[in-house]
């Protein structure tokens, strides 16, 4: 009797500690493990950059008058092209700027005759593009952008009445036409002759602002740049005179940037580079190192880019801060604890079926808690997208169990 109660002792003891076992392996891992993702990040230098173009003043060349612009500023002009009228009065100039406005309105509307077939009507695609319009508007509204609400204003427009037009609640803007027609034959009445115009001597991009640095920087300096030089050139001022706009002639831009002499050692004349800008128009820009001076008595050296690219905002930026990226890095993310030496190889223990496998790595960038490594494109037995990379994990050699 006594050794079958023992038995059943025994037995139950044995029970309760395979429960606690499985219990335990269900709630608890001997290891942690995460997923190699793809992962792309940048090195640079935050620097200030000075913005140098060749720049053609355009001088107002009648007596008198209100100069009613005919190009937005960062638009193409030809040679010879007319970028301003003169009228006798402000009334006039701003019954121009609103009938502009209205043709675009009225050109709208009339193309959208044409979306009337209600048969095949997707109202999704209809609902996105009003949805995408009012977020463009809303967006260039939050970024200060109010020289691109009239064009974002006309998309939204466009998008509501397109979508009015195709789902058959409004078949005819014959009424909306006539009333646009109406009020730019009123608006038309009240504008008067122009007492005059100015042209532009040289084609490139119409630039109406002045910062005061149009004769005291250009593209011919860049040769001789020097940080003290740099550092000593100041704006004219900008009161007064005849000025009118002015016309940004080269396609090309160029960045001026005053670097410590130990940190352009990081960048070489001939190659690409990108800087990182807070602009709303161009977050990134691509420029080639074209020069980079000696290092004066401060050790500091001035390393001028030049730019292809062009808009609005580079046509009046002058200064303004950027990173310029000296190294960027691609590849996969994985903890920094997870990296192991095995048999002199370094690398990582990654989850195949139920074991533990090492495979090698390279490591590309290594930082305070992750490290970069090199994305393999084949099977080469390293470490591979989407492994899963054991982080922490004690004991652990080629073929252990994973539980």
């Amino acid at each position: 009797m006594k050794r079958l109660k023992a038995i059943k002792i025994a037995l139950i003891i044995f029970a309760a500690c395979f429960v606690i076992h499985q219990v335990y392996a269900t709630f608890y891992s001997s290891v942690t493990t995460s997923a190699a993702l793809y992962y792309e990040m940048s090195d640079g230098l935050d620097v200030s950059v000075m913005v140098v173009r060749d720049e053609h003043i355009i001088h107002k060349n009648t007596q008198g008058g209100v100069a009613h612009y005919l190009y937005n500023d960062g638009e193409k002009v030809a040679a010879g092209g007319v970028v301003a009228e003169f009228y006798p009065d402000a009334v006039s100039s701003l019954s121009l700027t609103e009938i502009e406005r209205l043709k675009e309105q009225l050109a709208e509307v009339k193309s959208n005759t044409n979306y009337n077939n209600v048969s095949a009507v997707d109202i999704d695609v209809y609902n996105d593009k009003v949805d995408s319009a009012l977020y463009d508007l809303q967006s260039a509204l939050a970024d200060g952008n109010f020289s691109d609400c009239d064009e974002k204003m006309n998309y939204l427009l466009s998008a509501v009445n397109r979508r009015k037009v195709a789902t058959g609640e409004a078949a005819d803007f014959g009424e909306v036409e006539k009333s646009l027609t109406s009020q730019i034959a009123a608006l038309q009445a009240k504008v008067q002759e122009p007492v005059g115009s100015v042209s532009a001597d040289v084609s490139g991009y119409f630039v109406s602002l002045r910062d005061g640095y149009e004769n005291v920087l250009n593209t011919e300096m860049l040769l001789g740049l020097t940080p003290e030089i740099l550092n000593s050139i100041k704006p004219e001022s900008t009161d007064g005179g005849d000025y009118i706009g002015k016309i940004v002639s080269d396609y090309n831009v160029y960045f001026a940037v005053i670097l410590p002499f130990d940190k352009s050692k990081q960048i070489k004349v001939g190659n690409s580079y990108k800087f990182l800008t807070e602009l709303s128009s161009a977050t990134e820009l691509k420029c080639t190192l074209e020069r980079v001076s000696e290092p004066d008595d401060s050790r500091n050296v001035v390393a001028v880019f030049s730019c292809s690219d062009m808009n609005s905002e580079l046509a009046t930026l002058r200064t303004a801060p950027m990173k310029l990226v000296t190294k960027e890095y691609k590849g996969l993310k994985i903890n920094s604890k997870a990296l192991r030496v095995s048999d002199g190889k370094t690398g990582v223990y990654v989850v195949s079926g139920m074991q533990a496998k090492f495979v090698e790595t390279n490591v590309i960038y290594n930082g305070d808690s992750f490290i970069i490594c090199e994305l393999q494109n084949e099977d080469t037995g390293r470490l591979r997208l989407y492994d899963e990379v054991i982080e922490k994990g004690s004991k652990l050699y080629d073929g252990k169990i994973i539980d």
